[in-house]
């Protein structure tokens, strides 16, 4: 990860790090076809990898994480979010349909966030396993 700073755009971050799921993202594309339910409307830090159309992420609040090999986080609360995901961002055109939908049908969440409780290096294709805490 680089940090960097933004052009326009600020966003603000209520969790150390947000996830997102692809099946999160198939079941956005469900509600409204022909959308460009791309996922950098949503700047996760992580995007897994979910076969589905559902919001999964949303069952995950509470549990732990396993992803790769070290890093371990804990689901800590769901991702509210508000305008920014309908405004144009680089080549993704301005579209309130996003939010729209996402505040009717999700209750205006999308995501969740979670917190670190094992640092470590994270890579792409590094396996994410859901652990009950309980």
């Amino acid at each position: 990860m680089t940090l960097a700073r933004e052009a326009s755009i600020s966003p603000l971050d209520a969790g150390p790090v947000h996830l997102l799921t692809t099946a999160a993202l198939t079941w956005l594309r469900g509600m409204l076809p022909g959308v460009d339910a791309d996922a950098r409307r949503f700047r996760p830090h992580l995007l897994i990898d979910v076969p589905g159309a559902t919001l999964v992420e949303h069952g995950c609040l509470g549990k732990m994480l396993y992803v790769g090999d070290a890093v371990r986080l804990r689901v800590s609360a769901a991702t509210a979010r508000c305008g920014m995901v309908a405004f144009a961002q680089a080549e993704l055109p301005y579209d309130a349909r996003i939010l729209r939908c996402i505040t009717q049908e999700a209750a205006l969440h999308f995501g969740v966030y979670a917190e670190i409780l094992v640092p470590g290096r994270i890579k792409r294709g590094d396996s994410v396993t859901v652990v009950d805490e309980g």
